[in-house]
């Protein structure tokens, strides 16, 4: 045997050896992520059990009986006070923010889609997006990116569009027409393309007229960056951590046939299948810590249980935001469900069908040479 040929048999295992190593750690990452979700959502059902039986226990008080009424009050301080009937909000703030917080190809257009159809928010789609290209492009230093993520954060959740780059964001109609709420405003026909003092006065009405505003992004990588929010009685933050199998997100991504770009504003010295991994240990291991600051701010979205059941995972995040779940949603959840579409970025699928899809195909035919091997399901 030549010293090439051996050179390229070592080549080949250590390939071999970095996808088994990859396939193997994936699979302990969805399988934490099982673990974690199941307890999210017992808990979840207990917080909702408790508040029913507090609430029907309440209107069993006579009304003079006015310490024992007090008492129960004070008890359920940790379930926000809801009216199943109407989408008010009982916190110390008047405002309710929602942040769907995902990676690249984990479903989170369709989970956004679950808020953007609710005629009571506002809903903004990728508003990170344009410092993605500003690292790029040389226009921002990557070490920065985060502190001007959250910044742009900040001025989002304080209705304050004076010159912030999220106006810029705007101009793109694909992004603009993404939120029902500014569709009829600034989108399309309605926008002032040469008046940015008219964009910025009227997306500010707009963004004041809501009560409840959410944010969809693909762009933040650790769910540390979010704490200061959490914690902020006044910000009211609720956040959606969408999951996926790691193996199913990969073969989604491969098949667009296109550069991740956020994975190369990274600039990190490891693939994406391992960037991916490192991220999602990260998170799942700061949420299974039960950390105080995400004490009934946090709620964990299995992808997979999202394709299966979305009626009831849909149902299951209004009942963690607190709101109800408008017919809106309930139409729009049955049309989207049901199509054959395949385009890459639709938010219509064959739903089901989708949930573990990627296991058929022919990308992840090399994974299944080692499922003996390596004991994945």
């Amino acid at each position: 045997m030549t010293k090439n040929t051996i050179n390229n048999e070592k080549r080949k295992g250590l390939k071999s050896n970095k996808l088994l190593y990859a396939c193997v750690v994936a699979n302990v990452v969805f399988m934490t992520i099982v673990v974690i979700q199941r307890t999210n959502y017992q808990r979840l059902g207990n917080l909702n059990k408790e508040f029913n039986m507090r609430t029907h226990t309440n209107a069993a008080i006579d009304p003079a009986d006015a310490d024992s009424k007090s008492a129960l009050s004070v008890n359920t301080s940790n379930v926000e006070a809801r009216n199943p009937e109407s989408n008010s909000i009982a916190t110390s703030s008047r405002y309710l923010h929602i942040i769907v917080f995902a990676s690249k190809r984990t479903g989170s257009s369709f989970t956004g889609e679950i808020l953007n159809q609710n005629p009571e928010v506002m809903y903004l789609f990728e508003p990170l997006h344009q410092f993605t290209f500003s690292v790029l492009r040389g226009h921002m230093e990557a070490d920065i990116f985060e502190s001007q993520s959250i910044e742009m954060l900040d001025s989002l959740f304080k209705c304050d569009f004076q010159g912030s780059p999220f106006v810029t964001t705007l101009a793109n109609n694909i992004f603009c027409s993404k939120s029902r709420a500014l569709t009829t405003t600034l989108c399309g026909a309605h926008k002032a393309r040469n008046d940015k003092a008219k964009v910025i006065s009227t997306l500010t009405n707009i963004c004041n007229s809501y009560s409840i505003r959410a944010f969809k992004t693909i762009r933040l990588y650790d769910l540390e960056l979010l704490r200061s929010y959490a914690v902020d009685p006044m910000i009211n933050l609720k956040i959606i951590h969408l999951v996926r199998d790691p193996r199913g997100v990969m073969n989604s991504r491969r098949k667009l046939h296109e550069i991740n770009h956020d994975y190369h504003r990274k600039n990190v010295p490891w693939d994406e299948t391992e960037d991916l991994c490192r991220d999602l240990v990260k998170n799942l291991h700061i949420a299974s810590s039960s950390p105080a600051w995400l004490k009934d701010a946090y709620m964990l979205v299995r992808y997979e249980d999202l394709a299966r059941q979305p009626n009831k995972m849909a149902d299951n995040i209004y009942q963690f935001l607190g709101i109800r779940m408008p017919k809106e949603v309930q139409d729009w959840i049955q049309r989207n469900t049901k199509s054959g579409d395949r385009r890459a970025f639709s938010t219509r699928r064959n739903s089901s069908a989708t949930a573990t899809q990627w296991r058929e195909s022919y990308l992840i035919r090399t994974y299944l040479k080692f499922k003996k091997s390596a004991s994945l399901p």
